[in-house]
């Protein structure tokens, strides 16, 4: 039986109380944003604000105890560190300041100060030129963690590392920072090589299930590029889609030829390109199976697998966006036709474009009654 998140256990004493979000933020001197990320899992505001939340909350000494609450300042758990141990690319475990706490053999091998306790990844980007000359995006990522920096404030703005570094960042990078969005997850580091050609490589964030002071970032590494030149994209022997893709005009079965294209059987339409088709199903698919329960519960059992000694043959997703880039990179064919035949009862492939795929098609999708 799995344990409930911190957040979980907060709202749930918060519920028998019968008291709303807000009293407890005022009781415990914080924000009502600075609790509500706490009980939703999206923020931390620091081991103080949680003691004084836990207090408000009137909660036990045992009951903290029993249910994981005394977590503060503590070192990795066993079921985190045999995760960061799993995994078979670089990854690293982050404290609130984005500061290294763990990390992973395949983490120094990429860059040796990510392994190093106390070093920060949101300071290197922000302030450090080293990260200008090794990053060919740069200036795009450092208004993205500009972002990170202030919302980290913003939930925790007593911390005196946060401050300084917001001070430190200077006001141009700060007002960039107040105009975008604060989510690396999935975000690309489009790293020079010395022998040419760019390495990217793409973050994937996702909270423990009993830290939510930490995150733990996986660091996924593409194929080298030369400049100017797109990412490689697999190339498939047989058709995710066969028996399921159909002309939206004529209503024919869309055969699947070498190119690898989809073809209508009266040529109803030009070929269409199987990749591009095949993606923009995946983008419309996969929200619909991976839920936030759905990748909470994934996220439980690879713990325990892990921390048992099994591997899982890819990483669980940590959110859409990576499951959209397992499904690009990484996710066997046997896996793309599992998920579509599951969920996909027919896809209607019309002539004309969409704003999601503008790609000289349209899709009609008939979905089987969800599992």
């Amino acid at each position: 039986m799995f344990s409930a998140t911190v957040g979980q256990t907060l709202r749930t004493y918060r519920s028998r109380s019968g008291r709303a979000t807000g009293d407890i933020a005022q009781a415990a001197g914080i924000s009502a944003q600075q609790y509500e990320a706490l009980e939703s899992g999206t923020g931390w505001p620091g081991s103080q604000a949680f003691t004084a939340v836990v207090e408000a909350l009137q909660i036990p000494a045992e009951a903290r105890s029993r249910t994981g609450l005394n977590f503060c300042e503590r070192p990795l758990g066993t079921a985190i560190a045999a995760t960061l141990k799993g995994f078979t690319v670089p990854a690293i475990v982050v404290d609130h300041t984005w500061r290294t706490v763990g990390a992973n053999h395949e983490a120094t091998g990429l860059l040796p100060e990510l392994g190093r306790p106390g070093w920060s990844l949101l300071r290197w980007i922000l302030c450090s030129s080293e990260a200008r000359q090794q990053l060919v995006n740069a200036a795009d990522v450092a208004g993205t963690f500009a972002a990170v920096l202030r919302e980290a404030l913003a939930l925790a703005p007593s911390d005196p590392d946060l401050q300084a570094l917001h001070e430190e960042i200077g006001a141009d990078l700060r007002a960039r920072g107040a105009t975008q969005y604060p989510d690396v997850d999935g975000l690309d580091l489009v790293w020079r090589t010395d022998s040419g050609p760019y390495q990217i490589v793409s973050l994937f964030v996702s909270v423990p299930a009993r830290r939510p002071d930490l995150r733990q970032i996986a660091l996924h590494v593409e194929p080298l590029l030369l400049p100017g030149q797109d990412p490689d994209t697999a190339q498939w022997s047989e058709a995710v889609l066969a028996g399921i893709a159909r002309c939206g005009t004529c209503q024919g079965a869309m055969a699947y030829e070498w190119g690898p294209v989809y073809q209508c059987p009266q040529e109803c339409f030009p070929a269409v390109d199987a990749t591009a088709l095949e993606d923009q199903l995946a983008q419309l698919l996969l929200p619909r199976v991976y839920t936030v329960g759905a990748l909470a519960s994934l996220a439980q059992l690879q713990e325990v697998m892990m921390a048992c000694g099994r591997e899982p043959a890819l990483p669980a997703p940590v959110s859409v966006r990576h499951a959209l880039y397992q499904w690009r990179h990484q996710m066997p064919m046997s896996a793309r036709r599992e998920l579509v035949a599951g969920w996909v009862a027919s896809v209607a492939v019309k002539p004309g474009g969409s704003a999601l795929a503008n790609a000289g098609f349209a899709l009609d999708i008939c979905w089987l009654p969800e599992p």
